[in-house]
C-alpha cells in the first residue's frame, strides 16, 4: 500500500478455502477477511488498524452479515451488518461504541446493494462481456449507501513475479469531496480465469493511494 511515492502499510485478503453454511438460510456461504495494517513510521502521522469480515452468499454473492473493526488515531469504531432480503432489503445495523441499532430498509432494483468485500467478489466474477459497458452498484458501508460506477475495460499487461501478464483495466467513479473527478481510480484485474485483483489505484484531492499485489498463498492440506 503506497502514498503517493512512500510505502505506508499493507492490506491482506483472506478467502476462507472451507464454505460456511449459516443457520438462517443454510445457503453456503465464502467467508473472507480484509486487514489494514500502516507502518510504525507512518503510524506517527496516521495510525490505521482495520478488519473487515463478510459472509458471502456464493451463488448470488450478496452479503449475509459484515463485521467492521476500525481504529484510526485510537478511535474504534465496531459494528456488524445484517443484510435481509425479501420483496425489499432490510439492514440491521449494531453499532458498538455508541451501543445502538440502526435499521435501514431499501428497495429492491437492477442496482444490486452489496457491502465492501462482496463487492471486490462480484467484480472478480463478472464475465468478461459484461466489462465492455458501464455498471452501477450501491456499497452499504458505515450505515449508508455509496454509488460506484464501473467504467468499461482496457487491455494492459501488468508486471507480476518479474513477468508480464495480460490484466484488464477497469476504471471507476466514488462519489464525494475526498476524491478527484472522472475517473476515481482503477482497478487491474488478470485477464484469466482467476481474475487476480493485481492492482488497484485511487485518486484522492489530496493525492493517490496504490495498492500492489506482492504474493499469493494457497493453504494446502
Amino acid at each position: 500500500m503506497k502514498y503517493e511515492w512512500f510505502n505506508i502499510g499493507k492490506i491482506e485478503i483472506w478467502i476462507d478455502p472451507e464454505l460456511y453454511y449459516p443457520k438462517k438460510n443454510g445457503n453456503p456461504h465464502y467467508k473472507i477477511q480484509l486487514l489494514v495494517t500502516t507502518k510504525k513510521w507512518f503510524r506517527i502521522f496516521s495510525k490505521i488498524d482495520v478488519c473487515i469480515e463478510s459472509l458471502i452468499e456464493v451463488d448470488k454473492l450478496r452479503p449475509l452479515q459484515s463485521y467492521r473493526n476500525f481504529e484510526a488515531q485510537n478511535k474504534i469504531d465496531i459494528r456488524h451488518d445484517y443484510f435481509s432480503y425479501a420483496d425489499s432489503i432490510a439492514i440491521k445495523a449494531y453499532i458498538e461504541d455508541i451501543d445502538t441499532w440502526r435499521y435501514h430498509k431499501f428497495a429492491k432494483e437492477n442496482i444490486p446493494i452489496k457491502d465492501v468485500l462482496s463487492t471486490y467478489m462480484w467484480i472478480r466474477t463478472q464475465p468478461k462481456e459484461r466489462y465492455n459497458r458501464e455498471g452501477k452498484l450501491k456499497i452499504f458501508f458505515g450505515n449508508d449507501t455509496y454509488n460506484l460506477t464501473m467504467l468499461q475495460k482496457k487491455r494492459t499487461t501488468y508486471t507480476y513475479n518479474n513477468r508480464d501478464i495480460r490484466a484488464l483495466k477497469i476504471g471507476f467513479i466514488l462519489p464525494g469531496k475526498y476524491f478527484k473527478k472522472v475517473p476515481t481510480g482503477y482497478v487491474f484485474l488478470s485477464d484469466d480465469f482467476n481474475r487476480l485483483l493485481l492492482k488497484v489505484e485511487i485518486n484522492m484531492t489530496l493525492g493517490s493511494f496504490v495498492f500492489d499485489l506482492k504474493t499469493i498463498e494457497k493453504i494446502k492440506y
